[in-house]
C-alpha cells in the first residue's frame, strides 16, 4: 500500500486525488479496506456501538451460537445426567453489495496545506467523518438496495429492515403524540 506521502506526491503531479490512485483496478485490497473501516469507526461514537463485520468477499456467514440454558443438575453418583448442554448455530448469511466511495480533494487544499504537518490527519479525519455520517444516515433512511432513486435506495437501512421483517414485533402508535 502506498504511503500517504506517495499518494500526495501523485496528487501534486496530477492535480487531483482519487481513490483509484491508491490501487490498481480501482479496488481496495482487504488490508486497506480494514484500515479505512477502522478509521471510519474510530472517528464516530455511534458506529463504535454498532456491530461491524469485516469480510473479504460479498458473502459471509455470521455465526451466532445459542446454548441451551438451565443445564445444571444434581445427579446421584454413578448415574448419567438426563440433559446435556447443547447448542445450535442460529446465525445468518450476510450478503453484501459492492459500492464505490468517491471523494475529491481540490489541489488548492493541498497547496494551502503543503507545509502543514497535520494535513494527513486533517484529510483522514474529514474523509472518515463524511463516510461515517453517510453510513449512519443510510441506516436510518435507506429504503431499498437497487439504487433506483439515488442515496435512499443504495442499501436497505435498519429501520426499513425492522419494518419489513416478519420477525419484528409491530406496535400500533396511532393516537400517541
Amino acid at each position: 500500500m502506498p504511503t500517504f506521502k506517495e499518494i500526495m506526491e501523485e496528487f501534486s503531479k496530477s492535480g487531483e486525488f482519487r481513490p483509484e490512485h491508491m490501487n490498481v483496478g480501482r479496488t481496495l485490497r482487504p488490508e486497506e479496506s480494514d484500515k479505512f473501516i477502522d478509521l471510519v469507526v474510530t472517528k464516530c461514537d455511534f458506529l463504535q456501538k454498532v456491530t461491524i463485520e469485516k469480510c473479504n468477499k460479498l458473502e459471509k456467514d455470521i455465526n451466532v451460537w445459542e446454548f441451551i440454558q438451565e443445564v445444571l443438575q444434581r445427579v446421584p453418583e454413578g448415574k448419567e445426567p438426563e440433559n446435556y448442554t447443547g447448542f445450535a448455530n442460529v446465525g445468518k448469511k450476510l450478503r453484501l453489495m459492492d459500492g464505490t466511495l468517491f471523494s475529491f480533494i481540490p489541489f488548492s487544499f493541498y497547496e494551502d496545506n503543503a507545509k502543514n504537518p497535520r494535513r494527513e490527519g486533517m484529510i483522514e479525519g474529514r474523509l472518515a467523518e463524511v463516510y461515517s455520517r453517510d453510513l449512519i444516515r443510510m441506516g436510518f433512511i435507506g429504503q431499498k438496495d437497487d439504487y433506483s432513486s439515488g442515496f435512499k435506495t443504495l442499501n436497505t437501512g435498519w429501520i426499513e429492515k425492522v419494518k419489513t421483517s416478519t420477525g419484528s414485533k409491530k406496535l400500533d402508535s396511532t393516537g400517541y403524540e
